[in-house]
């Protein structure tokens, strides 16, 4: 992870599916596997969930649109942990 990313919630680390809303219209997702398969299907969206954005394993990803951002993911079956930051 940069410098610059500042995370204000961390879900999990949890093996189980999630998804939520950040009370925003942009925000800064990292998301990471503990797992041995290292594989995570994590996604935004700004589009009031029409379509989804996937979020690669341990990369920061900035999304921002006109509705607030929601997210979700799915650890398959290893642990995620899941952080979320620069809500706006």
């Amino acid at each position: 992870m940069a410098n610059g990313f500042n995370w204000e919630v961390q879900v999990g680390p949890m093996s189980t599916p999630a998804q939520g809303v950040v009370n925003g219209t942009s925000a800064t997702f990292y998301a990471a596997s503990s797992g041995t398969t290292g594989q995570l299907d994590a996604a935004y969206s700004t589009d009031a969930g029409n379509s989804w954005t996937p979020i690669p394993p341990e990369q920061e990803v900035s999304a921002s649109g006109d509705n607030a951002v929601q997210w979700r993911f799915d650890p398959a079956g290893d642990e995620i942990k899941f952080l979320i930051g620069n809500v706006a």
